[in-house]
Formats: C-alpha cells, structure tokens, sequence
C-alpha cells in the first residue's frame, strides 16, 4: 500500500485507493537492494505480454523509497490510460513498471544518520556526504540495469525491457542527471528540483552558509574530482538521443533553477532543440513537487516510455510476438 503520510514537500493530488488497489507494488530484492516494484502483476496478467520500460523513482536527501509511493502510484496508472486507449490510435506502447529504491545511506540502507545532515547541522562532511550518495545512487540504477531483467522476467529467455528511464526529486533530481550522463542506455530522464552541476549547488551553498571554499569542508581535490565527475562537465554526446524533462520552481532556493541554465544552454548550442530537451520552470513553486510538474511528468514519460518509441523516432510493436 502507499505510505500514510505524503511529505510535505509532494504537493500534487494522490490517487485515490480505488486507484491504487489497481496496481500492485511488490518487494524484490537485488544486489543487496531493496526494490519496490509497480505494476508488475499487470504485465504478468496481461496475456498481450508487451514489451516493457522501466522508470527508476529516486527520492530526496532524508527521505525514503516509500514516501513517493504516491508518486510511483500515479505514473503506474498511466498504463491503465494506454489500455484504454489514451495515445494515438494508430500507436502501441509499452507496458510501464516504476522502481523505487532507498539511496545509499537512506531508508534501509541507513548506517550513519549525521552523513545525511548539512553544515548548519554541524556535518563538516557535508559536501562529500552529499555528493557520494547522490553519484552512489547514479551507479547503483545501472548496476541495476545490468540484472533486473533477469529478476522481473525469469521465465523470459530474451530481454523484453526495451527503454529505460530516470526520474528523480531533489537529490534524486541530481542522480537522475548523473544517471543520464554516464549511462548510455538510460533514453529518457526527468530531474525535478534538482540540478546538473553539484559544483555549482554546493559552492552556492558554502557561500550563503558563510562556509569557505576551501578544506575541511570543500578540499581542493575533492573540487578536483567534481570537475570530472559532474553531469554538467560531460560532453553534450553524453546526452544525444535522450528525451529529458527538467523541473524546477520559479521560487526555489535550495536548488535555484538558474544552477542548470549554463549547462543546458550548452545542450541548445549543440543543437538539441526544446522537443529533446524540455525546461519547465513552475513560476511560485518553491522546492517543492506541485501538481504542474507532475502533469508535464505524466505527459513526459506517457509519450517517451509508454509509447513504443525507439529512440529513432519510430513506434515499435509493442509486443513480444513481434520480436521474434
């Protein structure tokens, strides 16, 4: 069942439990990961059997897989839009599963609560606590994508998972950048409220907490390590032939939206154009999920992973028959 209590900061409307009690949410464990994992029982039933995408989910700093239940609900739900018919007539799609997970240092993989605090909290790893569990996080979607097949489909002898996604918030909203630069089979990504360059968040940050850019809090080397490492120092191919959403509120000043501006002002000088790469900032949101970004989301992930695109403009089959 979706968690009791919607954090504060996820202010969009729920499904309601009629909704919910639709699409099941089953616990797998992998590679010492716990998963949660919707919509799963409705491919199983399904005798069509189509071939399936998956988006990872990934929650904010402090919190958990289970408290965007009510996210990961609504956008399972948009395989019950493509059953009936929702998309273009002439179009199949694929059926969607949404996967939540904790983060490194999170939920139930928590092992030090004081590495998952700010400066102002007196954590003077801050910088280094942050940026490990976000580029863990990133990691550990792809080494995710390397098995989960086998774990989803083990009756199946060929891969039917035929696009992945990434959607993060917050913190998530970054290792969902990451995700996207380092990995060449995730094809569509949504960060919301978050931010491409950590260089330039956490240096923001150093700045408006009275904090010096220098050791112990952001040593040299570790900037050092930034520069190579951060989403916005990839080169733009790093991102070609991907379909990326990016979320932000006009009002935001955690993760100010002017954070991405350079790195995707760079995208549009390598040409990708506002259909590749859509920016939305919600004027009067602040850091915060607010129903305006969820419905871009919905339409977002409906067009890009349940409809059998394939990364080349085309519409696949949709169906397992017609890839045999």
């Amino acid at each position: 069942m979706a968690s009791s209590q919607q954090p504060r900061y996820l202010k969009y409307a729920p499904l309601s439990l009629d909704e919910i009690s639709q699409i099941s949410k089953t616990e797998l464990l992998v590679a010492g990961i716990r998963l949660n994992v919707f919509a799963l029982d409705q491919w199983k039933s399904n005798s069509a059997k189509r071939t399936v995408s998956v988006l990872f989910m990934l929650h904010g700093r402090r919190g958990t897989a289970d408290t965007i239940d009510s996210l990961c609900y609504r956008l399972a739900s948009l395989n019950n839009s493509a059953s009936k018919s929702k998309y273009r007539d002439d179009c199949n799609y694929n059926h969607l599963i949404v996967i939540s997970f904790d983060h490194v240092n999170h939920g139930t993989r928590l092992v030090n609560e004081k590495a998952n605090l700010t400066w102002a909290e007196n954590n003077t790893t801050h910088a280094m606590d942050m940026w490990s569990t976000q580029h863990g996080t990133a990691r550990d979607v792809s080494n995710l994508i390397d098995v989960l097949p086998a774990y989803l489909f083990p009756n199946q002898d060929m891969d039917i998972v035929t696009k992945w996604g990434v959607c993060g918030i917050s913190l998530g909203g970054h290792s969902a950048f990451l995700a996207l630069a380092a990995d060449s089979r995730i094809t569509v990504g949504i960060p919301i409220i978050g931010s491409a360059s950590y260089t330039t968040l956490i240096t923001h940050r150093a700045k408006t907490s009275n904090i010096p850019l220098a050791s112990p809090y952001l040593p040299t080397h570790f900037l050092a390590t930034l520069s190579n490492l951060d989403a916005a120092v990839q080169p733009a191919s790093r991102f070609r032939g991907k379909r990326i959403l990016v979320l932000n509120g006009g009002n935001d000043n955690l993760v100010p939206a002017a954070h991405n501006e350079r790195f995707l002002q760079g995208l549009r000088e390598e040409g990708f154009t506002d259909d590749i790469v859509r920016v939305r900032v919600v004027e009067g949101a602040g850091h915060e999920v607010v129903e305006e970004m969820v419905e871009e989301l919905e339409i977002w992930v409906g067009k890009w992973l349940v409809e059998s695109w394939d990364g080349k403009g085309r519409s696949d089959s949709g169906t397992l028959a017609a890839k045999l």
